[in-house]
């Protein structure tokens, strides 16, 4: 049974935000810059304190075989495990890590993998079954669409079955199409999912993706028009059939799902995500489209 391994800040800026670490992942605990955040540092593997007594660089939070590891790193102020300063240290359930004047208290619990989400949708999984097992769920999960995009082709082709030269040279002898029109490796190679806006100024419009993540703000990837949307608000990864993951990476108004801010999450279609004044629902779209 694998642990599922949360943060959440009791105490401090940002009280009630959550954040979901990964296992065998390492992630730095920084400051916001004020000037916006370097393009040299890796977003997915950080958290982001709107703390003036963090540090630029405080500490590091590494997840290995369902244990939480915090260590310091070489911070002006320390961390702090249960009152008490710590280098380093082996957090537990219910500890309280506190990082400049933020408390965060940890939740390790053991967790049904087969759900795989975060946040209650309108429907359950059908995968939630405790019954299941976890190699054969990690293939259901790992499941690749079916590229279909004419129905001149005789049977589909599976984006995980074959490379891009022999899909694209099929494809090719099956529909006719010239060189210009076939899919690109990022196409085949990628997933298909849509996103459609529930609020705010682009509300009503949707947008399709054949990439497996993307940033969202007022810049990359999907541009809001949302003034109270960070120019590179969030990261959204497509983790598996209908399963996505979301990471906040030092926007300024936060972002949430379900009115639940968090910082690093997974969530499922029917989830609702709001960045700034702006909501938004994700999912992938049918074999068949």
């Amino acid at each position: 049974m694998a642990k599922k391994i949360s943060l959440k800040i009791i105490d401090g800026n940002n009280s009630g935000t959550i954040f979901e670490l990964e296992d065998g992942k390492r992630y730095e605990v920084r400051r916001v810059p004020p000037g916006g955040i370097p393009d040299n540092i890796d977003r997915r593997q950080a958290v982001f304190l709107n703390d003036p007594e963090a540090s630029k660089l405080h500490a590091s939070l590494t997840v290995m075989s369902g244990e939480l590891i915090a260590q310091d790193l070489g911070s002006t102020n320390g961390i702090y495990v249960n009152g008490r300063r710590a280098s380093k240290a082996l957090i537990a359930n219910n500890d309280k890590l506190r990082i400049g004047t933020t408390v965060f208290l940890a939740s390790i619990a053991e967790e049904n993998i087969s759900d795989a989400r975060t946040f209650v949708g309108k429907t359950p999984s059908q995968y939630s079954k405790s019954t299941h097992d976890f190699k054969k769920l990690a293939k259901v999960l790992d499941e690749k669409i079916i590229f279909e995009p004419d129905l001149r082709v005789q049977s589909p082709y599976s984006v995980g079955d074959k490379g891009h030269d022999v899909f694209v040279e099929l494809l090719s002898e099956a529909t006719k199409l010239s060189s210009e029109d076939l899919p690109t490796q990022n196409m085949v190679d990628g997933y298909l999912f849509s996103v459609k806006i529930l609020a705010g100024q682009d509300e009503g419009e949707s947008f399709d993706f054949y990439k497996k993540s993307i940033v969202v703000g007022r810049t990359k990837d999907l541009w809001l028009k949302d003034k109270s949307v960070s120019r590179e608000h969030a990261i959204i990864e497509l983790a598996g059939r209908g399963i996505f993951k979301i990471k906040d990476v030092g926007s300024q108004n936060g972002t949430f799902i379900n009115d639940q801010r968090v910082q690093m999450a997974t969530f499922r279609e029917d989830d609702v995500v709001r960045l700034g004044d702006t909501a938004l629902s994700f999912s992938c779209k049918p074999e068949d489209f």
